[in-house]
């Protein structure tokens, strides 16, 4: 907006010192030197101004992880539906049930980030996005709800309990389905690093074996 600005007073500054109407060879002179002034500045204001769109223009792109929209979009959803299990999370009471759900939430980037870099699991994690995460955030914001209301009869206590008991079961399934994605990618390593072995003695370059339990496991750390 500063730009646009500049670039319209420097405009209308020049049309005023031009001198109208142009009768002698001195007004000549006079406004082509102004004109000869005036044109790197507006140069410059123009081009800075289309920096800026540029920017924007990068700005307004929406950003992706991988080369297919739909395991795009569904990060996105799925990274907000994080930031509310994140939100809930610290806003239970309860110390048990509080670190069941943000341990829940921690596992649940890891998968976020698993899928980020391996899109091609994405068919295997739609129960996971669709059900598991949205129903977990329902579950956590009735235990907020009812754990927040001043009195708590035996419906609402009973409740509550099989809510946490559902987190603890919840908790264990989602370092289960974390633990299936790695083992889905490391399959193929072990299929290629085994075949590795194979040719690397064939032709002498080695006389160990490779460390296959070892890699997959630095792997599966990371």
């Amino acid at each position: 907006m500063f730009v646009i600005i500049s670039l319209v007073i420097a405009l209308v500054l020049l049309f005023i010192f031009l001198d109208f109407p142009i009768a002698t060879t001195g007004h000549w002179i006079r406004n082509a030197g102004l004109i000869f002034l005036a044109i790197p500045i507006i140069g410059i204001l123009l081009i800075i101004l289309m920096i800026k769109y540029d920017d924007l223009k990068r700005k307004k792109k929406p950003i992706t992880t991988s080369e297919n929209p739909k395991v795009d979009t569904t990060i996105k959803e799925a990274q907000e539906l994080l930031r509310q299990l994140n939100t809930l999370s610290l806003k239970i009471k309860n110390n048990r049930v509080r670190q069941n759900a943000l341990d829940i939430a921690k596992t649940s980037q890891l998968i976020i980030t698993k899928l980020s870099k391996n899109p091609s699991l994405f068919s295997s994690l739609s129960r996971f996005f669709n059900y598991y995460l949205p129903t977990t955030i329902k579950l956590l914001t009735s235990y907020s709800y009812m754990e927040n209301q001043e009195l708590q009869g035996e419906h609402i206590t009973n409740s509550m309990q099989k809510i946490d008991n559902t987190l603890d079961i919840l908790k264990e399934a989602y370092k289960k389905q974390l633990d299936s994605l790695f083992k889905q990618t490391t399959l193929d390593l072990e299929s290629d690093m085994a075949v590795l072995d194979q040719l690397l003695k064939k032709e002498g370059l080695t006389e160990n074996d490779l460390d296959l339990k070892n890699f997959l496991d630095t792997e599966k750390q990371e």
